[in-house]
């Protein structure tokens, strides 16, 4: 009996947890997530509650980053819709994430949907091991090639 009402309250914490993130504004329409448990697709009701003007922090906060993650804007566009684009680029500890970024798209400074990649990364030391020219070395022993462009 005892085991059974831990696991109730247990399913109903990561039911809670889950939409927590946004469930305080009520403007969630739909989530979506990958493998690993982080957003990949979100969209809302654009009411102006969530401000694309501050789409670095809302993002942080809706993608629980810590404090060695950090997003940067690459680029920003309005196309001939009129619906705003940002385009995030993710960084832990300061090294640049490949296939780490995320979108932000709304219209009249409302965050409408956003979609992306966020890698949770946890390493001690970003500090390489190899130098560059052994790293060169291991992959060229690696690939074993006779000719290379």
């Amino acid at each position: 009996m005892n085991n059974k009402f831990i696991r109730i309250v247990f399913m109903l914490f990561m039911c809670l947890s889950i939409n927590f993130t946004f469930a305080q504004q009520g403007d969630t329409l739909s989530v979506q997530r990958n493998l690993k448990g982080k957003i990949s697709f979100a969209s809302f009701k654009a009411n102006g509650s969530m401000q694309m003007k501050q789409g670095g922090k809302f993002l942080k906060e809706a993608l629980k980053m810590n404090n060695n993650d950090s997003l940067r804007l690459t680029k920003e566009s309005t196309d001939n819709l009129g619906i705003t684009h940002q385009r995030y680029q993710q960084y832990y500890k300061g090294i640049r994430i490949e296939g780490g970024e995320y979108l932000l798209h709304g219209r009249n400074d409302s965050i409408k949907t956003m979609n992306g990649n966020f890698e949770a990364i946890d390493i001690s030391s970003v500090i390489p091991k190899l130098t560059e020219q052994q790293s060169l070395s291991k992959a060229l022993q690696f690939v074993n090639a006779e000719k290379y462009l």
